[in-house]
């Protein structure tokens, strides 16, 4: 049982000297408390000691101690708590306060030397460079939630002090903090130079004991320390090396090695949700390497301006929507031989169409105009359809031909019915039944492309 400190320190402050009170084996402690309390208490402020009435109860007083140590008057002459420049630094920064950023994580294989580095336990980039920044002599606050690794970064914070002779106050409000990182201490052989003074239990014998174990220490020199940190920077080299190597543009397109895994994943990620593999598309990109970042913008434009053509037609398929689960290898096999019989029809077509043009046939741009363009030779081509055509049309310029043109224009003729029938081998009749226009437009637009 104790007195209220809360209640002495009130009364106190306004002038009563609250008296000292330590429990005995007897009543009379307590009545002698009560009778030196009575006394000090002025008869103005109306106050009675209640001698026969008392109440009890639990009161926690652990924080009264830090309350104490604040007073000004508790400190030695010259050493006022509210003087103090680390106090002032905190409450009152001013205008010399250093500004100088801290310390930057991707600095840390430039400019800490491993071998005169002492961190006991794993430690990420920011841990690091928080305790670079102590290193230095900073002033600073770290914080986090729980988990984050501040009990480790405290507890390297210590090894990397210790072997410099400094001594390290640690404080907490909570135990539960300071036995996790005496706990780890202990693990790493550095709990022999703790010295606990945290614990309530604490006593003077127990206290000159931890002093005397700690002084009676020999110096446990590691042989092996130097070719450990010779192997960890070869490895760090090692491994920097690497994530340069990754960082690097490859190629003229210019694109990261991390890039371009993204970009093959994305891939695979798209393709595979729809059950699909990147071989099933049915086109090959030809000498990638050499492409430029040009290139490949313009290779995806080519892209998303043929999704654009087709949206309309694609929806109003009746397969639109349909993803079988299951692929026939043999169905598969005979649409990519589809596939390519129709690029390789598209390709004789122009071929067939540059030929016309070089005969002064203009070039059809739809469907209807292919099939005008094709009766029309093979009018010219028959000898008795020509005759019953009415003659002023035919002959309107005649006069001015010369052999020689007459000439031309029948090996023209002759060659435009031999088109013709290329034409008429390579299209089905049926094709003439589409409403599709610009269908040249568009076999022009994908054969421009990076895409064949």
């Amino acid at each position: 049982m104790t007195r209220n400190e809360a209640l002495a320190l009130r009364v106190e402050q306004i002038g009563i000297q609250f008296p000292k009170f330590e429990m005995q084996h007897t009543t009379k402690c307590v009545n002698d408390f009560l009778s030196t309390l009575s006394h000090a208490i002025s008869d103005d402020l109306g106050w009675t000691v209640l001698p026969t009435k008392g109440c009890l109860d639990l009161f926690n007083f652990t924080k009264m101690v830090m309350y104490r140590d604040l007073d000004a008057k508790t400190w030695p002459d010259g050493c006022d708590p509210l003087e103090h420049p680390l106090l002032n630094l905190m409450f009152d920064p001013g205008p010399d306060v250093s500004h100088e950023p801290l310390f930057r994580e991707d600095d840390l294989d430039d400019r800490v030397d491993l071998r005169v580095r002492y961190s006991v336990m794993d430690a990420d980039p920011s841990q690091m460079a928080v305790i670079e920044d102590v290193l230095s002599g900073r002033n600073l606050v770290v914080e986090g939630p729980p988990g984050t690794g501040k009990s480790q970064t405290i507890v390297n914070l210590i090894a990397e002090l210790l072997p410099d002779g400094k001594r390290v106050l640690f404080v907490s409000e909570k135990r539960a903090a300071l036995e996790v990182v005496k706990s780890r201490l202990d693990k790493v052989g550095l709990g022999e130079f703790c010295l606990e003074l945290h614990s309530t239990k604490a006593n003077r014998k127990d206290f000159i004991e931890q002093i005397r174990l700690t002084k009676s220490l020999e110096p446990r020199l590691s042989g092996a320390r130097e070719g450990t940190v010779h192997n960890l920077i070869e490895q760090r080299a090692k491994l920097n090396k690497y994530a340069a190597a990754l960082r690097t543009p490859y190629g003229k397109i210019g694109f990261t090695v991390f890039e371009l895994f993204e970009i093959h994943e994305k891939a695979t990620v798209h393709f595979g949700t729809r059950s699909l593999r990147t071989s099933d598309l049915g086109f090959q990109i030809d000498e990638v390497r050499s492409w430029s970042k040009q290139d490949w913008k313009a290779a995806i434009s080519a892209l998303q301006d043929l999704a654009d053509l087709y949206p309309g037609q694609l929806q109003d398929s009746p397969w639109y929507g349909c993803n079988p689960s299951h692929s026939d290898p043999h169905l598969a096999e005979s649409l990519r031989s589809s596939l390519s019989n129709c690029l390789d029809a598209e390709k004789r077509l122009g071929a067939i169409l540059d030929q016309w043009l070089e005969l002064g046939i203009q070039r059809p741009v739809s469907v209807n105009e292919l099939q005008r363009t094709m009766e029309a030779v093979d009018l010219l081509s028959d000898t008795d359809k020509l005759i019953r055509m009415p003659p002023d049309p035919l002959l309107r310029d005649v006069g001015n031909f010369s052999e020689q043109d007459f000439q031309t224009t029948l090996e023209n003729i002759v060659k435009s019915k031999e088109l013709s029938n290329e034409l008429s081998a390579i299209l089905k009749p049926s094709v003439f039944d589409l409403e599709t226009a610009d269908v040249r437009s568009l076999c022009e637009h994908i054969s421009s492309r990076k895409f064949q």
